[in-house]
């Protein structure tokens, strides 16, 4: 009879107890240990863990870009995600001269988010159009804030994200 599971470092323990009188036949690496009139055999197995993904979704679909634009927040908390793969993909107009800066914002609600950026890049405008991709984990929520460098160009942003979580098999 199984009498508790615990889960520890990805294997379940699982704790059976026998009475005295019966015979235990114990694998290797498991141990048997005396309790009161009960002896406890202690049971670990592997557990097979995975990669899940969510869907694809968009963030910011074609923002034209110049002192600053947000993108919609990004929930990872309510559906239990860990991180998200986010690709940011700027369209330079032709001879840019303002590169396009990028900084992640975190927040526990959705609502107040940090003042200070959680990351923060600056997308070159030697390559268009580009397309990076950056992992944002362990937060409830995020959203981006996209701003061109300097005062002239306008810079048109789209930003995706997939959020993943590990499920057992």
């Amino acid at each position: 009879m199984f009498h508790r599971h615990q889960k520890r470092d990805g294997w379940k323990r699982m704790i059976l107890k026998k009475n005295l009188k019966r015979m235990i036949i114990r694998a290797k690496g498991q141990q048997d240990i005396i309790v009161g009139k009960q002896r406890t055999l202690l049971v670990y197995v592997r557990m097979s863990i995975q990669k899940e993904w969510g869907a694809e979704s968009t963030i910011m679909n074609g923002v034209s870009v110049t002192t600053g634009s947000y993108s919609s927040d990004v929930d990872l908390e309510s559906n239990g995600y860990e991180g998200a793969h986010v690709t940011v993909e700027p369209d330079f107009p032709a001879s840019p001269s303002d590169d396009l800066e990028l900084y992640v914002q975190a927040s526990l609600d959705g609502t107040n988010y940090d003042d200070t950026a959680l990351y923060s890049f600056v997308i070159d405008k030697g390559t268009d159009p580009n397309q990076v991709s950056i992992i944002v984990r362990d937060v409830a929520h995020f959203r981006l804030y996209c701003k061109r460098s300097g005062s002239t160009d306008t810079i048109t942003v789209t930003a995706k994200y997939q959020p993943w979580r590990w499920q057992s098999a």
